[in-house]
């Protein structure tokens, strides 16, 4: 997904791009770029086994963000916790300084993997 972006009030994160990257053994790990950030402090990762969720927070601490800046900044997330054949569907949230959260992605969807 590219150029996809929202204010938040006081926060404001552009995306770049996000993609989902299968690894060896049972993980994908989620990249994604921001063009720029306002009061960013990180990002949390979600992810559900259907398109519609329930999601599910699965990072257990923030990603640091950027803060302010409108510099190119790039990010990653590894969710080593996937099954075999099992599709995921991934969104991450922004999380201001003063604690306001969301959404800023649209739903991303991995790929099943067929080994271990």
């Amino acid at each position: 997904m590219k150029g996809h972006g929202r204010l938040l009030g006081l926060l404001c994160v552009l995306l770049l791009s996000l993609v989902a990257c299968a690894q060896k053994h049972s993980a994908f790990t989620l990249k994604w770029k921001t063009a720029s950030e306002v009061n960013n402090l990180g990002y949390n990762v979600y992810r559900a086994e259907l398109e519609a969720g329930p999601f599910k927070q699965i990072n257990s601490q923030i990603i640091q963000g950027a803060g302010t800046t409108d510099l190119i900044s790039q990010y990653s997330y590894t969710d080593e916790t996937v099954r075999k054949r099992q599709v995921y569907y991934y969104y991450i949230e922004s999380v201001s300084e003063n604690g306001q959260k969301k959404r800023f992605t649209p739903v991303l969807k991995s790929n099943a993997k067929n080994s271990p």
